[in-house]
């Protein structure tokens, strides 16, 4: 079964959270977070995260399946992250 991409990106940025979203800006910011992030590339082995172009600053998706894999991934990350994983 295929993925309703359009559908599920139009629910959560307009329903679900755009719906508490009164900024206009804010919510510019939230559908390029919601159209980067829910996608069918977002399951690829090392899909990036963030949408920073330098090596230094980008966040890559672990390559895991199962729940402890995710574990490790997270207690390996840096103790104070880089704004630009969060736009």
């Amino acid at each position: 079964d295929k993925i309703p991409w359009d559908a599920l990106r139009s629910i959560l940025s307009e329903s679900i959270y755009g719906g508490r979203v009164d900024n206009e800006f804010d919510h510019a910011v939230l559908k390029a977070f919601i159209n980067h992030l829910f996608r069918a590339e977002s399951f690829e082995r090392d899909f990036p995260l963030n949408m920073e172009s330098s090596a230094e600053h980008s966040l890559r998706s672990p390559d895991g399946r199962k729940r402890e894999q995710f574990l490790e991934w997270i207690d390996n990350l840096p103790a104070k992250g880089s704004p630009t994983w969060v736009g």
